[in-house]
């Protein structure tokens, strides 16, 4: 496994909040890491973050004991905010594995957010849950996305949350870049297209869910109009199929002026 950093300037970053550490998880998807998933802990107790971001695909059935021994470990080094990816939704019973969640001190973000505060400045943590979850609904995956979004955007407003306040959006889908620029968030964090599963010596992926053949979204950073976003490639695989020329990664973010 590697470890990308990245470093994220934005003037709306407040000064207590620069140099302000994010390690990003996603799509493990119950790869096994050692004996407690020791070899995966030791590495976020080295990076020493400030908290901990997971995308989604991390609990992927009833049986993902190597998942929840990682996510009964992190909160002992640092806060965790999650957000469900596909993978999650065929968890059956997910109300109860959530309760654990609770019980272990994990912030469950689907279609809410949180403000992170140091002394007088803060910045806000928003989520939403992948839009399999509003298939059910009736709603296509555009739909869903911007339905999860406006929830949260109403809740935020209905808490007169400043709108010039940094934002971090944490969602599983890359795919929708576009949708979660036009709502102004800063900075967007995701996964789920684990690096385009082959990558190609020009760094480019073969394939990736939900983008098809050559995605354009499938690892690394990208700059919109307004926001910025880190799409990780992921610390596992969802299928028995080879990564070629793309290591697990996990992501590690500071933030600046």
């Amino acid at each position: 496994m590697i470890i990308e950093k990245y470093k994220i300037s934005s003037e709306k970053i407040p000064p207590e909040f620069r140099g302000f550490k994010i390690l990003h998880i996603s799509d493990i998807h119950n790869k096994y890491y050692g004996e407690g998933q020791i070899k995966i802990i030791n590495k976020v107790k080295e990076l020493s973050p400030d908290i901990i971001v997971l995308t989604g695909d991390i609990v992927v059935n009833n049986r993902s004991l190597n998942s929840m021994q990682l996510l009964k470990n992190l909160p002992l080094i640092a806060p965790v905010y999650y957000v469900y990816g596909n993978h999650e939704y065929a968890v059956k019973n997910l109300c109860n594995v959530e309760d654990l969640f609770s019980k272990w001190g994990i912030c469950l973000l689907n279609n809410t957010y949180t403000a992170i505060k140091k002394e007088n400045d803060s910045i806000i943590i928003a989520g939403i849950k992948d839009p399999v979850f509003g298939y059910s609904c009736g709603l296509n995956k555009i739909q869903a996305i911007n339905n999860f979004i406006c929830e949260v955007q109403n809740k935020m407003t209905a808490n007169n949350i400043n709108k010039n306040e940094f934002t971090v959006l944490l969602t599983h889908r890359p795919e929708c870049f576009n949708i979660y620029d036009s709502f102004g968030f800063d900075l967007i964090l995701s996964g789920h297209a684990h690096g385009g599963q082959f990558r190609f010596p020009f760094k480019k992926g073969f394939f990736a869910p939900g983008q098809g053949f050559f995605p354009k979204l499938a690892g690394g950073y990208y700059k919109g109009e307004k926001a910025q976003m880190i799409v990780n490639r992921g610390a596992g695989s969802g299928k028995p199929i080879p990564r070629i020329c793309n290591p697990y990664e996990m992501v590690f973010i500071e933030l600046n002026k």
